[in-house]
């Protein structure tokens, strides 16, 4: 396991990621209200945080991330952008300093792979999500694809549905959005 290097950081913004994992098809899909708190655990530069922050006029987003260089350009992105209802949170990877039953959403797009204690942080996140509140893990098939981490690092669906169903979540839904990604909805 490794962590995506934040000096590679233009990668995340490329325009041709749009093409194979565009973050409107999945912010449709959630049918969000606009007023929900989203947590984007592992947001990096805000790929999917900077347009659900525009989608939630009443809501906001906290992106979380393990390195002060994300946290730093979604910050930076973000007051560019005129996006005031984002905030950047640190964590260590395991925990997320916020209180019991904070978040509508809780997104994990692309990390699910780097995550070294996934067990732990399925119980964190359950912590943090409100009654009938949603889970959403958008990773990597565990397949060769033209773009993504190296097939080794990559965690299949099965295992990462069975660790958070493990964690106490259900699963609800498996749309199928983006054709090198897996996504998983849970309550």
């Amino acid at each position: 396991m490794h962590r995506f290097n934040p000096e590679h950081h233009a990668r995340l913004d490329d325009p041709e990621r749009y093409k194979w994992e565009d973050p409107a098809l999945l912010i449709e899909w959630l049918t969000l209200r606009g007023d929900e708190t989203v947590i984007d655990v592992g947001s990096g530069t805000g790929f999917f945080a900077l347009p659900l922050a525009k989608k939630l006029s009443g809501g906001s987003v906290i992106g979380v991330d393990v390195s002060p260089r994300m946290r730093d350009l979604l910050a930076a992105k973000a007051a560019d952008q005129g996006q005031a209802n984002i905030t950047e949170l640190a964590t260590d990877g395991a925990t997320i300093a916020l209180s019991d039953a904070v978040a509508d959403i809780v997104l994990i797009a692309n990390v699910w792979h780097e995550i070294t204690d996934a067990g732990v942080l399925g119980w964190e996140l359950r912590r943090l999500i409100k009654p009938n509140g949603r889970l959403v893990i958008v990773d990597w098939k565990a397949e060769e694809t033209p773009v993504g981490p190296p097939l080794a690092e990559r965690i299949p669906q099965a295992e990462a549905i069975e660790t958070i169903v493990f964690a106490g979540f259900r699963l609800v839904d498996q749309p199928d959005l983006y054709p090198y990604h897996y996504t998983a909805v849970f309550t």
